[in-house]
């Protein structure tokens, strides 16, 4: 119940304040939610997966969109609805939506199978909406 009225009031919290928010439209492609945005100025197409624990990035593809892995990040295995994965660190990735930045942690590991069958390069994760619903609990709380 109490998980409820704090949804509740972060809800009312939201509506009665002005706190700075950013519509982001999607395509259903192939019944996906898919964005189109930039990774370091190039255009891309993202999967919105609120189901995914953390956002991903296609690693194949790093030359192209100037990212860098980050070996200070240990590698470890994933595992998710396509299988088990490698997953890296990466660097450098800036995501960019209709000129604003938005502040997602990518890691890294192999999409290209996905990539080649709908054209998307990366996986926004339930990490990225975690992060905003703790931001906005922590400018309640103050």
């Amino acid at each position: 119940m109490k998980k409820i009225q704090l949804f509740l009031f972060i809800l009312l919290f939201i509506s009665c304040s002005k706190i700075k928010t950013k519509d982001i439209d999607f395509n259903l492609v192939n019944n996906l939610p898919i964005i189109e945005a930039q990774i370091n100025g190039v255009p891309v197409k993202l999967l919105v997966d609120s189901g995914a624990s953390l956002s991903l990035i296609d690693n194949t593809v790093y030359k192209e969109l100037f990212f860098f892995m980050d070996t200070n990040v240990p590698i470890s295995i994933g595992q998710g609805l396509g299988g088990t994965a490698y997953i890296f660190g990466v660097k450098g990735v800036i995501l960019t939506h209709e000129g604003d930045t938005l502040k997602v942690t990518f890691r890294g590991t192999n999409l290209s199978a996905f990539r080649f069958t709908n054209g998307i390069v990366g996986i926004i994760g339930s990490d990225f909406y975690q992060k905003i619903i703790l931001l906005l609990i922590t400018r309640i709380i103050n």
